[in-house]
């Protein structure tokens, strides 16, 4: 189980990973989270409601508002990734975040991370994405619809290019 922060459950739903992504992980988000990105209507928000209605992306509910404030306060985070990473670091699970300060927390406290590219990766070497060329039109897209710094972006791509591990 992976604990989700609305920017990479976003970033993966723009790039159309989002689907492939939950028939491989066990996705948990937060109330918090799910009123972040399922609420408006666009395309991803669609889909991570239908994704949610279906069960395939958990909803967790309650957590300790207090400590989440704290998080919060002491990171310089938003309450979505707050709540996110508080349940990963309860639950002992990874926390997907593409959010440059949540990461820097998940460094802080031992909470292993992955972004939207490692799920790219790991959809690719596992041949869930089944040609090269696919698998770099996704890399494009969180390329265009992300934040990620020019070097991570081509440490991706040569890592497709080179193929399957």
């Amino acid at each position: 189980m992976i604990s989700f922060d609305s920017s990479t459950l976003i970033l993966l739903a723009k790039s159309e990973l989002l689907k492939e992504t939950v028939q491989d992980f066990e996705i948990m988000i937060t109330d918090i989270v799910r009123k972040e990105c399922a609420v408006k209507d666009t395309f991803d928000a669609k889909l991570i409601h239908a994704l949610i209605s279906t069960d395939n992306i958990k909803v967790e509910k309650g957590f300790d508002k207090k400590e989440m404030s704290q998080i919060m306060k002491g990171f310089n985070i938003n309450s979505g990734e707050a709540s996110a990473l508080l349940v990963a670091k309860k639950r002992e699970i990874s926390l997907a975040t593409d959010d440059g300060l949540t990461i820097k927390a998940c460094k802080i406290l031992n909470v292993p991370f992955l972004t939207a590219i490692h799920f790219l990766l790991h959809l690719f070497d596992r041949s869930i994405i089944e040609d090269q060329e696919m698998a770099l039109v996704k890399m494009e897209k969180l390329a265009t619809f992300g934040r990620y710094n020019h070097r991570i972006i081509e440490s991706a791509i040569s890592r497709i290019k080179g193929g399957r591990r």
